[in-house]
């Protein structure tokens, strides 16, 4: 970083220091110690003079951020001398990439440039397609295979119309790949917002039959001894309530003909019947267990 130029140090100083909240000579006192060598804790503790007073907190944010704009300016370099070469670099375009603050922004405007390798796309640009895909993107309501039969050539190697709409397709899918930043609004959304897209809390339900296969070794036996501590815990449930009624009736449901022997008069027990959710449990369980792909029984 010693060999940088020093307009672009001086602006990566004037960046830091206004997001730090400290003055410009402070960031640059302290860039100029990291490049000689010092550590942070060293700034900190033993060259507070220099830096204003840094602490370790500002001059590792500085450290952190010092590398970064750093890198960035490098590659801001080399994209603006590729794009250059090519013949491409307009004034806004250059207005653009000094302006970008960020690699990934940066990198989105450099795609459309970047020098490629060879793919179905540019094969496709080669047989002569793009003014089909421009044609067909430009106006929805034309006959695709009726245009696409302009486009056959044996020798451009487009045999046939689904061969030309084929490869018009490649290139509006590497177009669509390699739009700008601009284009891409949910991703910055989610870096000036700090969260991503809305998250899906639908609840997913699954009932399970009876263990099989590969089903026994993803939990269908803890299934099973689920349900089967729910039944027990239903069965205490009613036998708690059946106590409860027969105690307001003055019955203990324990007697039975024991009872009458000591109380002098029969008591008889009423039953509850079987709430009907269990049945429906027992036959869901019965049912389903049929539908278990065969490839996992």
């Amino acid at each position: 970083m010693s060999g940088k130029d020093p307009l672009v140090i001086a602006e990566i100083a004037r960046i830091i220091a206004k997001e730090l909240g400290v003055g410009e000579g402070q960031v640059a006192a302290a860039i100029q110690l990291i490049e000689e060598g010092a550590t942070v804790p060293f700034i900190a503790r033993y060259r507070k003079e220099r830096t204003g007073g840094l602490d370790d907190t500002q001059l590792r944010t500085l450290a952190e951020r010092l590398d970064y704009l750093t890198a960035l300016a490098d590659r801001r370099d080399v994209v603006l001398k590729s794009i250059r070469e090519q013949g491409k670099l307009t004034p806004e375009l250059e207005k653009q990439i000094l302006a970008c603050m960020n690699k990934v922004e940066l990198e989105d405007l450099y795609l459309p440039y970047r020098p490629k390798r060879r793919t179905k796309a540019s094969i496709a640009r080669e047989a002569g397609l793009e003014p089909l895909a421009d044609r067909l993107l430009a106006n929805p309501g034309l006959d695709p295979v009726a245009e696409a039969m302009k486009y056959i050539s044996a020798d451009k190697g487009v045999a046939d119309s689904e061969a030309a709409l084929e490869g018009a397709r490649n290139i509006l899918i590497e177009r669509m790949v390699e739009a700008p930043a601009a284009e891409h609004p949910p991703r910055h959304h989610v870096g000036e917002q700090g969260q991503g897209p809305a998250e899906d809390h639908t609840e997913e339900r699954v009932v399970r039959g009876p263990a099989r296969g590969l089903g026994a070794l993803q939990g269908g036996d803890a299934d099973d001894r689920q349900s089967r501590d729910h039944d027990r815990k239903d069965q205490a449930r009613a036998t708690q309530a059946e106590q409860g009624e027969a105690g307001r009736r003055g019955k203990r449901p324990q007697d039975g003909p024991r009872g009458s022997a000591r109380g002098g008069r029969s008591r008889t027990i009423e039953r509850i019947p079987r709430p009907a959710r269990w049945a429906e449990r027992s036959t869901a369980r019965a049912t389903v267990g049929g539908s278990v792909p065969w490839t996992l029984r």
